[in-house]
């Protein structure tokens, strides 16, 4: 897409999912800077590369904190150079939404790992509470069950027959 202005860029932002924005500093109505101010609070996910023939330090800071600009590049461009830049900058751009995605699909999972877990645990609490005995070394032994339970470890009990090692 081009647009002639930043207002008409602006207008293009509006209705169409642009990723990656090439912008002059120097533009009819608002400044390269001031465009990229509006676009990263309203996209700041589209990645934002800025065109000058006037590389002023001032203007450079003011892009780079504000804008969370890409790159800054200086007019005449040598064209490889920019399509290297428009290259690395798309690639980027989909690598951030991939990570993206996949925070989402990790926080899903773990979600579902919590309340498996939650279940689990009441599942275990459960079968404990409804073993009721006297015996002291019985108790000290459902104690130590119960604790591993909460592990990933492999216990084996012994025990002669008919003692409850089954329960």
């Amino acid at each position: 897409y081009i647009a002639e202005s930043a207002f008409e860029g602006l207008d293009i932002l509006s209705k169409e999912v642009i990723h990656l924005i090439i912008s002059d500093q120097r533009m009819a109505g608002l400044s390269g800077t001031e465009f990229l101010k509006k676009v990263v609070r309203k996209y700041p996910d589209t990645l934002r590369i800025i065109l000058t023939g006037y590389a002023d330090i001032k203007t450079v800071m003011q892009a780079i904190n504000e804008c969370e600009i890409y790159r800054f590049l200086t007019k005449p461009w040598n064209e490889d150079g920019l399509r290297k830049t428009i290259e690395s900058a798309l690639e980027i751009y989909h690598l951030r939404n991939e990570n993206k995605l996949l925070l989402y699909k990790l926080k899903e999972v773990n979600e579902k790992l919590k309340l498996e877990n939650s279940f689990l645990k009441a599942e275990i609490a459960l079968e404990y509470d409804n073993i009721i005995t006297q015996d002291i070394n019985f108790q000290k032994t459902l104690k130590k069950v119960h604790q591993v339970a909460l592990t990933d470890s492999t216990v084996l009990i012994q025990g002669e027959t008919g003692t409850g090692k089954e329960v």
